[in-house]
């Protein structure tokens, strides 16, 4: 097995306007590892490791399943994020690759419900985090209430695409509350 060139994708990685799709090619022919990548997105060096995420994105955009392996790590990796884009790209890969209960779904509810309260962090984290939060409320619809009352008492405080996707929701489990 010929050894990873580490140093040249940090180096590619660093180098403003990198070619997303030569790397996420060069990760799909191996010749860097997935492993490899994934310890790098899940680390907290910057930037590359959010660029390492933005590479997974693209690789998971067109082969969703590709980090299942991952899951479980990068679920207990989120609170320990050290930038909003990884985590906005970490939340990301869950709302395109579905987590299961093997993967420790209590553990990322419970950051997405956190991170809902959060007014410090952008708006695209908060709608991700409502997207798995939605996903999981499919799987466990006990949540429900408790979702929907945090969604009410965050809505004053938030743009207009966090009080869009919370009208969508609100609008969604309307019925569920009432029946």
């Amino acid at each position: 097995m010929k050894p990873i060139d580490t140093e040249t994708y940090n180096r590619l990685l660093s180098h403003v306007g990198f070619n997303m799709n030569d790397m996420v090619d060069a990760v799909e022919r191996n010749v860097y590892p997935l492993d490899y990548v994934m310890s790098v997105a899940l680390s907290p060096r910057q930037p590359q490791a959010r660029f390492s995420c933005w590479v997974i994105t693209k690789l998971v955009c067109r082969n969703a399943s590709a980090i299942r392996p991952y899951i479980a790590q990068a679920i207990a990796f989120l609170p320990h994020t050290t930038h909003t884009g990884q985590t906005r790209e970490i939340l990301r890969w869950f709302t395109m690759c579905k987590p299961t209960h093997d993967n420790d779904l209590g553990t990322l509810l419970d950051f997405c419900l956190s991170v809902l309260h959060n007014n410090t962090l952008p708006v695209a984290i908060k709608i991700h985090a409502m997207t798995i939060i939605e996903y999981i409320a499919r799987k466990e619809p006990d949540i429900i209430p408790e979702f929907t009352a945090i969604l009410e008492d965050i809505y004053m405080y938030q743009t207009v695409g966090g009080k869009n996707k919370i009208q969508k929701l609100l609008k969604k489990y309307e019925n569920v509350l009432h029946n």
